[in-house]
């Protein structure tokens, strides 16, 4: 694995690059979660770099070793706009774009936006859930409001040391 910061569209991200440089392109993109970032590939990506693919996974931002953006510039359009940015970069142009989890549905929406540079496109557990469709749920609700809910519904179980 070779790293890097790089700047692209006024924003620095960490990239995680594997295979070689002038392979055929993949471009991953991670899912939301505490421990988020570019590096969820690592374990998996050995076959893809032997077989002669050059692979990049940014920590998009907020995540990893990237710094966060402001929140206006978390709409899936910014973010796959970021994603062709970190493409152009490399120089490539037609690629496969990866993404697994919230990365798939920032791809889905980076191909939907170039489908013309678009090789392939993998989903990785990308399902989409729309809350509006959810039972029981007020959308009117602040994130503080949603998050007391949260937490007063969750279980807790004693712990073996206790």
């Amino acid at each position: 694995m070779r790293g890097e910061h790089v700047e692209v569209a006024g924003t620095r991200l960490y990239l995680r690059r594997w295979g070689p440089d002038g392979g055929s392109p993949v471009l991953f993109l991670h899912s939301l979660g505490p421990a988020a970032s570019g590096a969820l590939l690592g374990p998996g990506v050995g076959p893809l770099a032997e077989a002669g693919y050059s692979v990049a996974a940014p920590d998009q931002p907020g995540f990893g070793q990237s710094p966060p953006l402001p929140p206006e510039r978390y709409e899936a359009r910014e973010l796959a706009d970021l994603a062709w940015s970190v493409a152009d970069a490399l120089g490539w142009g037609r690629l496969v774009l990866m993404g697994h989890s919230w990365g798939g549905s920032v791809a889905l929406h980076a191909a939907a936006s170039r489908p013309e540079r678009v090789r392939a496109l993998v989903l990785v557990d990308s399902g989409h859930l729309d809350y509006a469709d959810q039972p029981d749920v007020n959308l009117s609700e602040t994130l503080e409001q949603l998050t007391a809910t949260a937490e007063a519904a969750r279980i807790r179980t004693k712990d073996r040391a206790s």
